[in-house]
């Protein structure tokens, strides 16, 4: 079922001209707490959300849920909150939702002993664009490309 949520929401961005369709799951209310809800829907920084929503998944497992279902009960869960934030357009709800959608997967499927710990960055359309090139030039993914760039800064910053 996580595959299909996530299936529904990207979808969501050709479908701009509807408001957004989010996952039925009517069991999701009941398994996240309205607490819980308030702190993944509150604005703030990343790393508090990122807290919250580990908390969230730990309380899951604990219960024994499976890691698929607990992505479709975040995203269920989730989606409705930001589906009703009338300052948000649809495509910024959709694209909030699947921006959600990828956190949560990352958090339910991390592994317990993190090697790495992947940062979620928003960053201006020009600044993408211009990462993306000079990783083409050096022949890495962005990805590797940025985590280069910030290791050689830090370790110049010591």
């Amino acid at each position: 079922m996580a595959v299909a949520a996530l299936v529904l929401i990207a979808a969501q961005d050709r479908l701009l001209a509807k408001p957004l369709a989010c996952p039925n799951n009517p069991a999701a209310a009941n398994t996240i707490s309205a607490e819980d809800l308030k702190s993944l829907a509150a604005s703030g920084n990343s790393i508090d959300r990122a807290a919250a929503l580990d908390r969230i998944v730990a309380t899951l497992r604990d219960r024994g849920m499976s890691a698929g279902n607990i992505v479709d009960n975040l995203v269920s869960a989730y989606c409705p909150i930001v589906a009703a934030n009338a300052a948000l357009d649809d495509r910024q709800k959709a694209t909030t939702v699947r921006s959600f959608a990828s956190q949560a997967s990352r958090a339910v499927y991390a592994p317990e002993e993190a090697d790495e710990i992947i940062l979620d960055v928003p960053l201006p359309p020009a600044a993408a664009k211009a990462i993306n090139d000079k990783a083409k030039a050096e022949r890495m993914s962005p990805q590797e490309w940025a985590a280069k760039i910030i290791i050689n800064d830090l370790k110049t910053a010591r």
